[in-house]
Order: structure tokens, then sequence, then C-alpha cells
């Protein structure tokens, strides 16, 4: 649990060194500092499942969030 949005990356990155995660989902990343936690962690080999607020288009033309787009895979459901 984030105590404060102020501190959502650095919390990110606790989680990431402490307890070694799979998987780290986030609530809502909307600042370009969470951007890059988030791709440290992904570095890290971390799975994350988190959400951005906004559509593709939108994430696309956002300066600070558009690095989050990338490693889409299709997905066949049945």
């Amino acid at each position: 649990m984030v105590p404060s949005i102020a501190n959502q990356e650095s919390v990110m990155i606790e989680c990431l060194q402490n307890h070694t995660p799979d998987v780290l989902v986030i609530d809502e990343i909307g600042r370009k500092k969470e951007v890059y936690a988030a791709l440290t962690v992904k570095q890290r080999g971390v799975r994350i499942v988190a959400s951005a607020h906004g559509n593709l288009v939108d994430l696309i033309k956002n300066k600070d969030l558009n690095g989050l787009i990338g490693g889409v895979e299709s997905v066949l459901i049945g």
C-alpha cells in the first residue's frame, strides 16, 4: 500500500528490492518518475500490471507516459 501518491515510485523500487516479487500491481501510473520506476522493475524481470488514465491514443500523445507502451501480445481466448 502506498501511503501517499507522491511516494509511489519509491515504494515500487522498495518493493522490488526488499520483496523480490514475481508480479507488481500498480493502481495508476501518472507521472514520469513512476514510468521510470516501472521500467526499472521491468528490467529486473518482474511482470507489471498497471493502469494509466486515458486510452491508447492519449498515452501515445503523452510524453511522460508513452514509455509505458510496449510488450503488446496477441492472445486467443476460447
